[in-house]
């Protein structure tokens, strides 16, 4: 469901998301499933099945609120956002990022939206495929926590 995300992505003008971004500052050690670099935007897509239940809620909560910390704006989706109402998601999406360009244009912000997030995430040299399982690589230990 995160190709379907990212495929609502290129729809959105000047929005460029890169898959599987860390990012890291006090308390916070995150690999979030989608993040635009200019923008300092998390997309998070929230299956039920890995996000279910008291403790995972509670967790991703901490999360999003540590990314938030960060100045990382989140925006979480279901998988019916996705694939139900991909055209609200969309707009959602433009709408924001519309907003942010004429907040901040490029002639005077060529770095995109300013803040702290943008001190917080390094792009990983391989994206990880599964527990423990790199592209192309030895495997990489697993290495996620959250502490926020």
């Amino acid at each position: 469901f995160e190709s379907g995300a990212r495929a609502i992505a290129i729809d959105v003008p000047l929005l460029t998301v890169q898959p599987q971004v860390v990012i890291e500052g006090p308390g916070l050690w995150a690999r979030v499933d989608l993040a635009d670099l200019r923008w300092g935007l998390v997309l998070e897509c929230d299956g039920y099945e890995f996000h279910s239940g008291p403790d995972r809620f509670a967790r991703d909560r901490r999360r999003y609120t540590g990314l938030a910390r960060l100045d990382w704006v989140v925006f979480a989706y279901v998988w019916q956002d996705v694939f139900q109402a991909a055209e609200q998601t969309t707009a959602e999406l433009s709408d924001w990022v519309a907003r942010q360009a004429a907040l901040f244009p490029a002639d005077r912000y060529p770095g995109g939206r300013p803040g702290f997030w943008s001190r917080t995430h390094r792009v990983p040299n391989d994206i990880q495929c599964g527990p423990g399982i790199a592209s192309g690589s030895a495997p990489v230990p697993d290495h996620r926590r959250s502490t926020a």
